[in-house]
């Protein structure tokens, strides 16, 4: 079965735009595929330290948290073991949505617009300086 990361702006929208995360995850299942978002990885690490799921609505992880290193491991894991990415609207706003691009671009993994379902035709350069 075919397995899709969505990937997307979460920092400053109203409960990390959880609901845009749900709408697009219950429509790449309705089209087949198993879907996967930040806030599954997220929970992961959470629940390791709290006991419990991440609450969008009520939890955070913003940049600057000590968790965040940790969640965006298992952001990046989940890129690598998904087969693409579907980018959600207000992608390129996004730092951590970025950095999964470039990882699954790396990995030749295919990258969809989310909205649309249309296959992106997206380069990668990464500078060290």
């Amino acid at each position: 079965m075919k397995h899709i990361y969505l990937a997307g702006p979460m920092t400053g929208y109203k409960h990390h735009n959880v609901d845009a995360f749900r709408a697009y995850q219950r429509y790449w299942q309705a089209l087949g595929w198993i879907v996967e978002t930040p806030f599954e990885a997220n929970n992961r690490v959470w629940e390791r330290y709290h006991g419990r799921p991440f609450a969008p609505e009520t939890d955070s992880v913003d940049y600057g948290h000590w968790m965040l290193p940790e969640i965006f491991a298992e952001d990046i894991a989940t890129v690598c073991r998904v087969q693409a990415v579907a980018l959600l609207p207000g992608w390129q706003k996004s730092e951590g949505a970025k950095r999964e691009l470039a990882i699954a671009t790396l990995l030749n993994k295919p990258i969809y617009d989310a909205l649309t379902g249309e296959r992106l035709n997206l380069t990668c350069h990464i500078l060290f300086s």
